[in-house]
């Protein structure tokens, strides 16, 4: 299918976490983070936009992911793996570590207002994302 519009995954520059790493527990309880052992599943790296791996350490930590001057301005806890730096991707590919988690997909106008939205899996995210560009009418941002 030829796109209207290319897209790219961009994962969370490691640099922005870098006053975290190798923190005794106390630092990380005042900076509002905690230190994690991956024992399992749930614990999406933001870095690598995988999950990590067992035995890894991650640090839970805010991050500012909206920070329009608009009522959307937001923010959310994240997963960041302690030896991780930041991977790239390809345009018009969706990342392996991304197809098989449940997305919250909004498209922006210019006003930083919401215009579309929609969960759907990381495996169906591709239609998505053509469809919302369609609905945009000053064409901001996803």
């Amino acid at each position: 299918m030829k796109r209207s519009t290319d897209f790219r995954f961009i994962a969370l520059p490691s640099e922005y976490f870098e006053h975290l790493l190798d923190q005794p527990a106390e630092k990380l309880t005042a900076l509002k983070a905690r230190r994690y052992k991956v024992d399992g599943d749930g614990f999406f790296c933001r870095l690598t936009l995988e999950d990590a791996p067992t035995g890894e350490t991650v640090i839970l930590t805010n991050y500012q992911h909206q920070p329009a001057h608009s009522p959307f301005q937001s923010s959310h806890a994240v997963y960041v793996r302690e030896k991780a730096k930041t991977k790239s991707f390809d345009i018009n590919v969706v990342p392996e570590g991304v197809r098989k988690k449940l997305l919250s997909v909004r498209a922006f106008d210019n006003e930083d207002y919401i215009v579309g939205a929609e969960v759907v899996v990381g495996d169906a995210v591709e239609p998505l994302l053509e469809k919302l560009e369609l609905r945009r009418e000053n064409g901001a941002y996803d």
